[in-house]
């Protein structure tokens, strides 16, 4: 089961490549959008994480959204996907990122039974690092944080 983590961690990175730097090619300048993600991800990753929990499901393709019905198996997707957008936030290289990630998500799956660990694997292989499930999850954190931003300055408005 530790191999076949390792594995889907490398399909996950591989696939993230892909998918990160479709998810944040809009208007907005990769590195602007990757500076904004990081230093969001810096001050509040609980909430970064409520807004990934909550866009999974809807993005996931129909036939892997049964997988998420786990709560431990849609912490480990959340997880995951939270970091690998940070790794390519952060630019590292495929060899870094894999380095880093191989290590961390067999750590993050210690506490999953062998059901809910196969139970992402098949997820992975079947949405999670799909670069369209990944780039509507992105899109769906950065409309969010928009209209947080938003929210935020019609606040002040209001007050001054």
């Amino acid at each position: 089961m530790r191999s076949a983590l390792a594995i889907t961690a490398v399909v996950l990175m591989v696939a993230s490549g892909f998918g990160g730097r479709y998810a944040t090619s809009t208007e907005e300048p990769v590195d602007a959008f990757s500076a904004r993600y990081l230093s969001f991800v810096d001050r509040n990753p609980n909430e970064v994480s409520r807004y990934i929990t909550g866009s999974i499901t809807e993005c996931l393709p129909q036939e892997a959204r049964t997988y998420v019905g786990d709560p431990v198996v849609m912490q480990l997707a959340t997880k995951t996907f939270l970091k690998s957008m940070t790794l390519l936030a952060e630019g590292k290289s495929s060899e870094q990122m894999s380095n880093e990630f191989i290590p961390w998500i067999i750590k993050q799956a210690e506490g999953a039974s062998s059901r809910q660990k196969q139970d992402l694997l098949v997820l992975a292989k079947n949405g999670l690092n799909d670069p369209d499930t990944m780039a509507c999850v992105m899109f769906a954190f950065r409309k969010s944080i928009d209209q947080r931003i938003d929210v935020i300055a019609t606040e002040w408005d209001l007050r001054s």
